[in-house]
C-alpha cells in the first residue's frame, strides 16, 4: 500500500503517529534493507546453476526508470535506475567492483559482437590480463593502436564481461532471459515462448500461409516438449537435433514467419542449451511473473520520492520475494527483523542450493 494509506491504517488501530513519524521508521531501515538484498544476489550468482534475468518500467522522482530483475531457483533481486542499457546490467552485477580481464570470455563476447578477426587474434596474442580499473584498460588499447572511440567503449564493455564471467558469476552458470540486447550475455539461454511469440501477433493474408503458420507452430511445440523431456533424461538428444533440422528447414510464403524460422537457425545453440545442462528452464516466465509484481504497485503508489525510498521499495521487494522463493515465512522474518536477530537470508539462499544438489 502507499505511505499515506498505511499511515491512515495505523491510525484506525489505535497508532497515534504523524505522516512524518512514519516516513521516518520506514526510511531508516532502507540501508539495511538495501545491505540485505546485496548479499542475496552475491550468494545467488556464487551458487545458482542457473539464472534469469528480465525487466519493466518503473519510476523514481517522477522519472521514467526501469526495475531489472535478476533471480535464480531461491533467490530474487530487484534494482531500480534511470537505464536499461547492457552497462546497466553489468554494474549490477558487479555490485559496486571494478575490473576488466582479457580472457576467453572477453574474446568470446567480442566474437558474438561481430569483431573482426584481426582484432581478436591481437587480443589472444597478448594472452590473458587483469586490470583494476579503466585507465589500465584504456593504457593497453593505446599499446594495441585501438583508439576508435565507439569501438574502445566495445572493447572495454568486454573486458567487464570478462571480469563478472570468471571472478563473480559460478562457472558453467547459465543466464536465461528473452534476448532483450542488455541480458544476451555470458553463457546465454535464449527463451522459447518469446522466440516463438512473433508468430502470434502475424495476420494471415491467405489459406495457405495461416496452414503453413499452423505447421510451423505445431512443429515449434512438439521440439519444445521433446526437448524438455530429452533434458531430464538425457535420452534422444539425436532426435532433438533431427527435429531442430526439420524445423528451420521449413520455407513458407510468408516473410515474417521465415524471418522467425530464420532467428532458430541463428540461436539454435541457445536455444538448445538444456540438452548439455539438465533442469534448465525452458522460458523466461519465473521472471516475468515475479517482475509483474512491480508493474502493479506502480500503478497504484506512483513513484518514490527519494534515493532512500528507492533503496526501502527495491530492498524489501527483494527480502520478500527471496523468502518466497526459499520457504521461508515472510511475516517471521519481519517479526524477527525488527526484534534485531533476522535469518541472514544470503546463507539460506546457499543452504537452499546446496541441498538441492544433494538430493
Amino acid at each position: 500500500m502507499t505511505q499515506p494509506a498505511f499511515h491512515e491504517f495505523l491510525r484506525s488501530i489505535g497508532i497515534d503517529l504523524s505522516s512524518g513519524q512514519v516516513n521516518h521508521i520506514l526510511l531508516n531501515e532502507a540501508e539495511d534493507y538495501s545491505s540485505v538484498s546485496e548479499a542475496i544476489l552475491s550468494a545467488g550468482l556464487q551458487a545458482a546453476s542457473h539464472i534469469g534475468a528480465d525487466d519493466t518500467g518503473e519510476k523514481h522522482q517522477h522519472k521514467s526508470g526501469y526495475c531489472t530483475y535478476i533471480s535464480g531457483q531461491y533467490f530474487a533481486y530487484y534494482k531500480t535506475s534511470y537505464s536499461k542499457s547492457r552497462e546497466n546490467f553489468l554494474r549490477i552485477l558487479l555490485q559496486g567492483k571494478e575490473g576488466y580481464h582479457i580472457n576467453e570470455a572477453m574474446i568470446w563476447h567480442l566474437f558474438q559482437s561481430g569483431v573482426e578477426d584481426d582484432i581478436l587474434n591481437l587480443f589472444e596474442e597478448y594472452g590473458e590480463k587483469s586490470y583494476r580499473s579503466k585507465n589500465g584498460i584504456n593504457r593497453l588499447l593505446n599499446t594495441l593502436g585501438l583508439k576508435a572511440k565507439k569501438l574502445r567503449q566495445q572493447y572495454i564493455e568486454a573486458a567487464l564481461v570478462g571480469f563478472i564471467q570468471s571472478t563473480i558469476l559460478k562457472p558453467g552458470q547459465m543466464l536465461m532471459s528473452d534476448r532483450a540486447g542488455q541480458f544476451a550475455l555470458f553463457n546465454h539461454s535464449a527463451c522459447w515462448v518469446h522466440m516463438e511469440r512473433p508468430l502470434r501477433k502475424i495476420i494471415c493474408t491467405s489459406d495457405q500461409v495461416e496452414q503453413e503458420l499452423k505447421g510451423v507452430r505445431h512443429a515449434i511445440w512438439e521440439l519444445y516438449h521433446m526437448l524438455k523431456e530429452v533434458s531430464l533424461s538425457q535420452v534422444g538428444k539425436e532426435n532433438v537435433h533431427q527435429l531442430y533440422d526439420t524445423l528451420i528447414a521449413m520455407k513458407t510464403n510468408s516473410p515474417e514467419i521465415n524471418a522467425v524460422i530464420a532467428n532458430f537457425s541463428v540461436y539454435r545453440e541457445e536455444m538448445l542449451k538444456a540438452l548439455d545442462h539438465p533442469g534448465l528452464p525452458l522460458h523466461n516466465n519465473d521472471s516475468e511473473r515475479d517482475i509483474r509484481g512491480v508493474a502493479k504497485r506502480r500503478n497504484i503508489s506512483g513513484s518514490t520520492k527519494s534515493d532512500l525510498g528507492r533503496k526501502f521499495r527495491d530492498g524489501l521487494q527483494s527480502i520478500k520475494q527471496t523468502c518466497f522463493k526459499a520457504g521461508y515465512n515472510f511475516w517471521d522474518y519481519m517479526q524477527r527483523w525488527f526484534r534485531g536477530d533476522p535469518p541472514d537470508l544470503s546463507e539460506l539462499v546457499r543452504q537452499c542450493y546446496q541441498s538441492s544438489t544433494l538430493r
